[in-house]
């Protein structure tokens, strides 16, 4: 199980380093209730992932929300509300 663990390790420990074309990728998510963000290593379908320190992650949804706002407020629904 450690041999595993450690080989694991090793082959993910360069997803930020390599190439999007060999199929690693790094994406920063959001939970659902908009409470925390993370950090995803991605192959394929199998993702690690890592907890965003809160400040930032409150940073993030702060600029999420921000921009629904705009969005909402650019709509045409918005403007046939006016």
């Amino acid at each position: 199980m450690k041999t595993c663990l450690a080989l694991a390790a090793v082959l993910l420990s360069g997803c930020s380093s390599l190439d999007l074309k060999t199929g690693l990728e790094n994406r920063v998510v959001v939970t659902v209730d908009m409470t925390k963000a993370m950090s995803v290593s991605k192959y394929g379908s199998i993702g690690i992932s890592s907890d965003v320190v809160q400040s930032d992650a409150d940073a993030i949804i702060a600029g999420i929300k921000a921009l629904a706002v705009a969005e909402a407020a650019s709509s045409p629904a918005s403007a046939a509300m006016k």
